[in-house]
């Protein structure tokens, strides 16, 4: 099988887009491909990206490195509001990465005091012989739970590697967690020392997750209310299906 038709029949088992990453290894678990190289997954990345350029492609990109099938796209008013989405998230996407340092810096603030940190507590830390933390501030959730954080963001365009979190991890204070913001991603040994055994564990935010929070709190963009006039179909239901009359009964 090859590798875009294994990517199809994995897509179709399970109804949603996914990493190519992962849809590799589910096809190479099914034993649907057989790689001739040692990088199947970027092999099935650059198949399915390259695919997507297509005409008449039965693939769609949904993220970064996330694909999906064609057949699920939305059409109407829905695909419309879908595309206008992701055109924000793409605005989004470039913004952060040409806005003034302060203003990122700004940016990360406001979205930690949207979702719900004490603004009391919440401020920029001094550039420079902060240990590379940028914003420290304690989250309190409905007067339950407590957390001094310390957050530090990077705008970078490569992934952000296991040392970075290492140096953030011993830049915290006693009780102190540590958030890893990037506009870019991590890379996999990164993920792993966030949650290494024995050590204070770091949440690590990637650029996609950094701008679906920016959406869902509505820090840099404002939601939109258009009003769609139809048909009531329960009023109109009560007198039937409309009715042609010919001339001459109009007569």
């Amino acid at each position: 099988m090859t590798y875009l038709d294994a990517a199809n029949q994995i897509l179709k088992q399970a109804g949603q887009s996914l990493h190519y990453a992962e849809i590799t290894k589910r096809a190479l678990d099914e034993g649907l491909i057989t790689p001739t190289g040692l990088t199947p997954d970027a092999t099935m990345g650059s198949r399915l990206y390259t695919e997507t350029k297509q005409e008449g492609s039965r693939f769609v990109r949904a993220g970064r490195g996330v694909f999906g099938l064609v057949q699920w796209q939305p059409s109407g008013i829905d695909a419309q509001v879908q595309a206008i989405n992701e055109r924000t998230r793409s605005q989004l996407h470039e913004f952060l990465h040409t806005m003034p340092a302060e203003r990122f810096e700004a940016l990360v603030m406001e979205l930690l005091l949207q979702m719900g940190f004490d603004e009391s507590t919440v401020e920029v830390t001094p550039y420079g012989g902060d240990g590379g933390i940028d914003v420290v501030g304690v989250y309190r959730a409905a007067g339950l739970t407590e957390m001094n954080a310390a957050v530090q963001a990077k705008r970078w365009k490569g992934n952000v590697r296991a040392p970075t979190v290492t140096q953030l991890r011993g830049s915290l204070q006693v009780h102190q967690q540590g958030i890893l913001i990037t506009t870019s991603d991590f890379s996999k040994g990164a993920y792993q020392e966030a949650v290494a055994q024995n050590k204070t564990r770091i949440g690590l935010i990637n650029g996609e997750e950094l701008i679906d929070l920016l959406m869902k709190y509505r820090v840099g963009v404002v939601e939109k209310t258009l009003t769609v006039v139809g048909l009531d179909d329960e009023w109109w239901g009560e007198w039937g299906p409309p009715v042609t009359q010919s001339n001459d009964e109009d007569e």
